[in-house]
Order: C-alpha cells, then structure tokens, then sequence
C-alpha cells in the first residue's frame, strides 16, 4: 500500500482525528495537501475543520481546486466558510463550484436589508467541544489582535452548543476539553429577526457581541453593538474591560509558550488514543 493510499484511508476512517492534526499545521501546507487530495475527501476534512481554519484553507487553495471542495459541501456550512473571506475572493470562488451549487450559495449568502444577517460579522472565533484548552490557545495566539470576550463552540456539522469565557482559558487546566467549561450563550440572534427589534433587546447591556444562528442552529457569525448602531455608553457591561483581557491573555501566551512542548505530547497522545474529536 502506498503512502499516498494509506492518508487517504486514515482519512476516510478518522476524519476527525485527521482535521484536529491539520488544525495545527502552516494553513498554505494544509491548503496545498487539500488541493492534491480528492475533492469529497477534501471537502469531508473542511467540514470538520473550525470554521476560522476551514475558510483560510478554502481561500488559500488554487481557485479551481477550491470550486471542487464547495462542490462537496453542505450548501450551508460552504456558505459559513465563503462569509468569512473577501469578497473579491467570494465572487472567484461562486465562479468556480458547479451551476447548481453557485446558485443554491449565491441564495444561501444572500440576506435582505434590515435583518440581522444582513450585517452580521462572519469572523467570530469558534471551536469544537472536543478541543483542548492548549490547543484553542494556541489558536487564539496566532490572532492576538482579537477582542473577543467569549469564544464559541461547535458541534460536527458547526452548530452552536456553547459559549465560554476567554478568561476562563487562563485559570484552565491545558488538558481539558473545552467542553469541560463551556455553557449556553448568553443569548442567541437568528439570522432573520429585524434589526429593529434586536437593537432594542436589553442584551446590549451586558454584551458587545451576540452570536447569530440561522434557522436550523447553523453558527454564522456574530452581531456587534456597533453594527446595530448602540454606543458603547448606552449601558453598563458585566465582564472585566477588554484592555484587561488582553494584557491577562498576553501573560498567559508567554506563560502557555514556556510548557508548548508538554501541552503538544499531551493533546496528541490523547488524540491517537480516542477515535472522537
């Protein structure tokens, strides 16, 4: 059997296992090993990656070979993954998938003025349950101008089931699993409810941003105080203030760095042990 024949099978039987290891690798490497791989195998893999490293995969890769992925992609998750990318990289890539499955995208992206998806931000920061508290870290170091006060969580199919606080990543154990500390959102916006309505929900008071679901629960984005026009003013937030966050996170990247090699033998040996995400 060649090696080529045995990823391929690894692949096929422990997807998961195979998403969760190319999370960790150089996004332009895992873009290209996609590109020489079948379409459905490398569409199977992109489903199952968080949708942040899915969408810089599915933008990085050659345009063609990309078209081919979306090809085997749920319409809604392929839409999550096109949200999240510019648009002039949207448009190659709407060119590029089959007629049938431009057009079911095309209507999918598509959201009329005054609802909350017509302004929801896509770039919200997501993870599966199964993740260790190491790993999303290491995630979250490698974008360290983010703002974000909580991190969400997803299922398989990129479902929002939970929410966690990012301070909470700093009196963590490395080890654990996110969905050892994640609970339900705080609250919850769905795609087709008015911005009207939504801008006068006393959420506001407590909340920068909200995370948005469409009508089957599918994550799509988030929607800020900002873009439902609220000044920061208008009501008093419960949470530490973000410079805070930011310095506390800050300490804890150097903190986390100084033990990456424990962290990293600990996530995989577990990883090898268990067929789940």
């Amino acid at each position: 059997m060649s090696a080529d024949t045995l990823c391929l099978q690894l692949i096929r039987t422990h997807p998961r296992d195979a998403a969760r290891t190319l999370e960790q690798l150089d996004v332009g490497e895992v873009a290209q090993f996609l590109a020489r791989i079948p379409p459905e195998d490398a569409g199977r893999l992109v489903r199952l990656l968080v949708p942040q490293a899915g969408a810089r995969c599915l933008a990085t890769m050659g345009t063609h070979a990309a078209g081919a992925v979306l090809d085997h992609l749920q319409t809604d998750i392929a839409a999550v993954l096109l949200r999240r990318m510019e648009r002039d990289r949207r448009r190659e890539l709407l060119g590029a998938a089959g007629a049938r499955k431009s057009a079911a995208l095309r209507i999918a992206l598509r959201y009329p003025d005054g609802v909350v998806g017509s302004v929801l931000d896509p770039d919200v920061f997501a993870v599966t349950a199964n993740m260790r508290v190491s790993a999303v870290v290491a995630l979250l170091q490698e974008q360290p101008d983010r703002q974000d006060d909580f991190l969400f969580v997803i299922d398989d199919r990129q479902h929002l089931v939970g929410a966690v606080e990012i301070k909470r990543l700093l009196r963590a154990d490395a080890a654990a699993r996110i969905q050892e500390l994640s609970g339900p959102p705080v609250h919850i916006f769905h795609a087709r409810e008015s911005l009207a309505s939504v801008r006068s929900h006393p959420i506001w008071s407590r909340l920068n941003l909200v995370p948005v679901v469409d009508h089957s629960g599918l994550l799509l984005g988030g929607i800020s105080r900002d873009a439902v026009g609220i000044a920061q003013s208008d009501g008093p937030r419960t949470g530490e203030p973000e410079d805070v966050i930011g310095t506390l996170f800050s300490f804890a990247g150097a903190l986390w760095g100084g033990f990456a090699d424990l962290f990293a033998g600990d996530g995989s040996a577990d990883r090898r042990r268990e067929p789940g995400r």
